[in-house]
């Protein structure tokens, strides 16, 4: 029986725009959440494609504009 090749997943972070355009200018991106860094948390937070909108509604409802940043593989 051949073997079916597994459907790509990506990861995704949800990122207030400006710190993602300081981010790729600056070469890294330290932001966790809700302006809350990598060294506060200590993990950047990601969500795979089906729970970005659940956790848009419940998180970040409400803030400033944000914008899914490029995909990555999961």
């Amino acid at each position: 029986m051949a073997q079916s090749t597994p459907t790509p997943r990506f990861i995704f972070h949800i990122a207030n725009p400006q710190a993602w355009i300081h981010a790729k200018q600056a070469g890294e991106y330290r932001i966790s959440t809700l302006g809350r860094s990598l060294a506060d948390i200590g993990f950047i937070h990601a969500s795979l494609d089906d729970q970005v909108e659940g956790v848009a509604n419940a998180i970040y409802r409400g803030s400033t504009p944000w914008r899914h940043a490029e995909p990555f593989r999961a």
